[in-house]
């Protein structure tokens, strides 16, 4: 009787698993040049930011990042290697590091740059943001429509990963 009502538990656990919602992706905002999307999650903002702020950890959130190379410390200045998928490696450099609060990192290559910004908003929940901003026209004509499609499933891969981690 005991086995019987193990199973049946777990068969009842499994089909209520099956039918939780996902996250709901966040809609991107803006245009060509500068977009942004909005996600409130129940992960904690430490969680969060350790993400942001661990470059080598890109990659298994953001399917647009296929590789970073960073050794040292996570501070104003320092640089990095990063390649996207199905592009070229190029350097970024943090430009912002506010534990809690912000981090900034901008690529630049030969035809423009791309800035990333990621920051919490205020409020009683957990709601962050990530914000895309180009400059140089023929950077965002090239890239511009593959980081807004991109952007929802890497909020809704941070957010599920940082829920994750019951550590922080």
């Amino acid at each position: 009787m005991i086995s019987y009502l193990k199973s049946a538990f777990a068969a009842l656990l499994a089909a209520m698993i099956l039918v939780l919602p996902a996250a709901a992706a966040p809609q991107v905002t803006g245009d060509q040049n500068q977009f942004k999307a909005t996600l409130d999650t129940k992960a904690s903002k430490d969680a969060l930011y350790a993400l942001w702020s661990t470059p080598s950890s890109w990659p298994s959130w953001d399917p647009q990042v296929s590789k970073v190379k960073f050794d040292g410390d996570v501070k104003v200045g320092a640089k990095g290697k990063m390649k996207g998928s199905g592009g070229p490696e190029n350097t970024f450099e943090i430009l912002e590091a506010v534990p809690g609060e912000r981090f900034t990192y901008r690529i630049s290559s030969a035809i423009g740059k791309v800035t990333f910004r990621r920051y919490f908003e205020p409020g009683d929940t957990v709601r962050f943001t990530h914000e895309v901003e180009f400059k140089g026209g023929m950077l965002s004509s090239l890239l511009s429509k593959r980081f807004q499609e991109g952007l929802p499933a890497a909020m809704v891969n941070l957010s599920t990963q940082a829920e994750a981690d019951k550590t922080k």
